[in-house]
């Protein structure tokens, strides 16, 4: 009796001891989880802001409906981004300046007229996105010796109100949808690869141009550029380039310049012919042409390395037999010409993928090399019919 009195008290002892322990377990989860939500590095809305200030690092107060800058964010001294984008803010304080540690600032899509000039003070800053509101005027962001990237689409930016000095890790740029009648003065941006200055009133590219060794990327479509400066092509690390709708009426021979081209977009320009210099760079693999005036095509050299030639809406009347040579071509778009038939060749085009000939009137086809086209998955001949529709 004794014995199993001692066992019962023993047992009743270690429940005891395992419902304490577990009790103690959930105390302590209880603790450390009410420590971590003060301690948030992360605050997404303006109440969290002041939980622990010190220790948020990442702000993203997007579509809040701001129209006033919080002043619960200057107190996060160690806010590494800040995001305030989509909101009504017309301004932003210059106290902004007292968060040095920042580096990612974004407010896109407000109503922001400027920046403030104590913003070049923000000495870790290495991104600033702007667009989409009002800007009219740049501060100085001289002596930002982090900023890689600036983007300031789609706002009211003319050549006059801003400057490139002294920034020198800026690599990447967005001008686009803006007032500029001329490229601002990059020349002192050693390390600028990425430039986008599309849909503007821009009609010459300078010269200087020769000096951003570096330029992977230029998109410059809608302006009103009529040719390029003899200085463009010594571009050897260029390798995409959109000039689409502009006012180009022919390429240059030197375009065999720009050696490591690879994507070129020419489309919707005044090009009634194209060089023959085109069909031997060893590296462009990418090539719109569509919406010109051009009424046949040189002989394609060998070396000739496209894989998307797009040629629609011009006036081609005849293929060069030389087509054969397009041994890489996967997709070729000629639709909206004036073909009547394709070179025997085209049979040779081992890896062509797709062959657009619609609206062309072509009166017959190459059926047997056709067939030899293993890779052929589409080809288009004539436009989807309208459905006819029942009275």
């Amino acid at each position: 009796m004794k014995t199993r009195l001692f066992l019962f008290s023993f047992i009743i002892c270690i429940c005891g001891l395992h419902i304490s322990i577990a009790q103690q377990s959930k105390d302590i989860d209880k603790t450390f989880n009410t420590t971590n939500a003060r301690t948030t590095t992360n605050a997404r809305t303006v109440e969290e802001l002041s939980i622990d200030p010190v220790n948020v690092k990442r702000i993203e107060l997007t579509r809040k409906e701001l129209t006033v800058f919080p002043k619960e964010i200057l107190a996060c001294v160690n806010v590494e981004e800040l995001t305030l984008s989509n909101n009504k803010l017309t301004s932003i304080p210059s106290e902004i300046s007292q968060l040095t540690k920042l580096k990612r600032l974004l407010l896109r899509s407000n109503e922001l007229t400027t920046l403030p000039a104590s913003i070049k003070n923000l000495s870790e800053l290495q991104l600033i996105d702007i667009s989409n509101n009002k800007i009219i005027t740049m501060p100085s962001l001289a002596g930002m010796r982090e900023l890689q990237r600036l983007m300031v689409s789609n706002n009211q930016l003319s050549s006059a109100g801003i400057s490139f000095d002294n920034i020198p890790e800026l690599y990447d740029i967005d001008i686009s949808q803006n007032n500029f009648d001329e490229l601002p003065d990059l020349s002192k941006l050693p390390k600028l690869a990425v430039l986008n200055a599309s849909k503007n009133k821009i009609k010459v590219i300078p010269s200087y141009i020769s000096l951003l060794t570096n330029l992977l990327t230029l998109a410059i479509s809608e302006n009103a550029i009529t040719a390029f400066p003899i200085e463009f092509y010594s571009l050897k690390f260029l390798t995409r380039l959109d000039i689409s709708r502009n006012n180009m009426s022919a390429i240059s021979n030197d375009i065999i310049g720009l050696s490591n081209l690879t994507s070129a977009d020419f489309s919707y320009n005044g090009i009634a012919k194209l060089p023959a210099e085109l069909f031997k760079m060893a590296n462009l693999q990418n090539f719109d042409i569509t919406n010109n005036e051009i009424v046949e095509l040189p002989e394609i050299d060998s070396t000739c390395q496209f894989r998307s030639f797009d040629i629609s809406n011009n006036k081609i009347t005849k293929l060069p037999n030389s087509i054969n040579n397009l041994k890489g071509l996967s997709r070729f778009t000629l639709k909206n010409n004036k073909l009547t038939t394709i070179p025997a060749g085209i049979g040779s085009i081992s890896r062509l993928n797709t062959l657009d000939l619609t609206n062309n009137p072509l009166e017959s086809l190459p059926i047997k090399e056709l067939r030899k086209l293993q890779d052929l998955r589409q080809l288009f001949i004539m436009e989807k019919p309208e459905p006819i529709q029942e009275k």
